[in-house]
């Protein structure tokens, strides 16, 4: 079973590129960073949402080259930033490069969703994947997260790079501001994802207690006895 390995590097450029040195295949020196550095780049193209993170994604192959792109809400106000990039391989007719490609995504790819039948683990899963480089990990405050467990479950290799978790939910900390909806639950919030503060929710991402993480989802109002801090959601 693989396991999660946390990584260092040296940030890259912001834009994906098209063609492939050593220096850009997955895994080689500072290729990671660089990688995940531009996924993140990707998600500031996200369209506002006080109910979503803003996720970016990049499918790289095993020649440093660039397979597809996507950032939530690129299409849909529903998408998630990886399923829009397979599905972008798909269309393409490069599914058959996934087996030996790595995905980078700002966050870990979800567990569980309610807005679409499949969430995005399962998806790189199925699409054959062995390979996957994050920021950080989806908080299970609001609904449970989980992604890299089950990815790793799966026999997916999965890498942390913590250094480019700030930068990663700065993204979505500049959206908007909602301290005037701060509650109890809002505060695990902010807590989980900034371990080192717990003063402000701004200081975290700003979305109300009544919506869950990446997927697009609202509150149902009703608290799940079973899961502290957590509200059922319902499918927008």
């Amino acid at each position: 079973m693989a396991g999660t390995r946390r990584v260092g590097g040296h940030a890259g450029a912001a834009s994906p590129r098209k063609s492939a040195t050593r220096q850009n295949e997955p895994g080689g020196p500072g290729a990671d960073h660089q990688w995940l550095a531009e996924a993140i780049e990707l998600s500031r193209r996200c369209r506002l949402s006080e109910s979503a993170f803003s996720v970016g994604a990049i499918l790289v192959g095993a020649d440093g080259v660039a397979i597809a792109t996507g950032f939530s809400r690129e299409r849909d106000p529903h998408d998630h930033a990886e399923e829009v990039a397979l599905a972008k391989a798909a269309s393409a007719g490069a599914a058959r490069r996934l087996t030996g490609a790595t995905l980078y995504s700002s966050l870990e790819p979800c567990a569980a969703r309610t807005s679409r039948p499949r969430p995005c683990a399962e998806l790189t899963i199925a699409a054959g994947l062995r390979r996957v480089v994050i920021a950080w990990l989806e908080p299970p405050v609001f609904v449970e997260g989980g992604g890299a467990g089950r990815l790793r479950a799966a026999g997916v290799t999965v890498i942390e790079i913590p250094e480019l978790a700030a930068a990663a939910r700065a993204v979505s900390n500049s959206e908007t501001t909602m301290a005037s909806r701060l509650n109890a639950r809002g505060s695990s919030l902010a807590r989980a994802m900034n371990p080192k503060t717990s003063t402000s929710f701004s200081s975290a991402v700003p979305y109300p207690a009544s919506t869950c993480a990446q997927s697009c989802c609202a509150s149902s109002g009703g608290a799940d006895p079973g899961k502290r801090g957590y509200t059922k959601p319902r499918s927008r």
